[in-house]
């Protein structure tokens, strides 16, 4: 289980999660690990980040992978609103066939 945290004030945001994973390989037993990764920069200009939980991929590919082809896709690009990137980043899962 999953435990994020996200704090606002009028100065900041902070986001938070633990970082217990459990993965499976499919047919083979669950595999439990302390120290995942489940917070990730979205922009490599502009201060937007994503927290994943439950499944750690998207189509069989993690999302740590997707997020970071997203993010140099993006290059030094940044939109006005949160919207926006959210719709970037849905337009690239969709249109990237890797």
């Amino acid at each position: 289980m999953t435990s994020e945290v996200i704090i606002l004030n009028k100065k900041a945001v902070v986001i938070g999660a633990d970082s217990a994973v459990t993965s499976s390989t499919g047919s083979g037993p669950l595999r439990h690990a302390k120290s995942g990764y489940k917070i990730f920069e979205l922009a490599k200009c502009g201060s937007v980040a994503v927290a994943v939980y439950g499944s750690a991929n998207i189509d069989g590919v993690p999302w740590e992978v997707a997020i970071k082809l997203f993010r140099t896709q993006l290059g030094s690009r940044t939109f006005g609103c949160v919207d926006d990137y959210a719709d970037a980043l849905l337009a690239f899962l969709s249109a990237n066939d890797q």
